[in-house]
């Protein structure tokens, strides 16, 4: 298995984790197809890198794969805070799946931790707060029975990479 996170192997020092603890209730359903949705308007979050012959190459997957939301019923509590660090602590292997994982973890009906595990490669400090911003978004138009009417991304992650490459040639 080869994986692509520099010359140590598999690590989480690139992992970029986001957890917000949530009270109330939640829709599952819809949280499950807002995730859906976030992964399928950011190319970033589908892209994987892929090592063949000809190197290194980024493979981007079609929108409606890649990803589900995890869902954990923590029993005890004080089981929650170690079981969110045990799946941020999970390391990706780039070459085989997506650089986005979305986990829940539920302690009864209404306390709530959403992990979204992001690696490096696909978001950085400032595209942070824009990928919560459409999550928010994707899930109140699913709680409204929807699809969320986006409008188009400016640039995808193809487009910058194919800037960045012909920078360089």
């Amino acid at each position: 298995m080869w994986v692509v996170e520099g010359l140590g192997g598999p690590s989480v020092r690139y992992h970029v984790p986001m957890a917000v603890r949530m009270r109330g209730r939640l829709d599952e359903n819809a949280l499950r197809e807002a995730v859906r949705d976030l992964v399928d308007r950011h190319e970033a979050l589908r892209t994987r890198i892929v090592l063949d012959s000809g190197g290194l190459r980024q493979e981007i997957l079609p929108g409606g794969t890649g990803v589900e939301l995890e869902v954990t019923r923590v029993v005890d509590p004080s089981w929650l805070d170690q079981a969110v660090l045990n799946a941020a602590g999970r390391p990706f292997d780039l070459g085989t799946e997506i650089p986005f994982r979305a986990h829940l973890f539920s302690h009864g009906e209404d306390r709530h931790i959403l992990l979204l595990l992001i690696h490096h490669i696909a978001v950085d400090g400032w595209s942070i707060k824009p990928l919560a911003k459409d999550l928010g978004f994707a899930y109140s138009a699913r709680l409204a029975g929807m699809a969320p009417p986006w409008q188009p991304l400016p640039v995808q992650y193809s487009d910058h990479a194919s800037w960045q490459r012909d920078l360089f040639d």
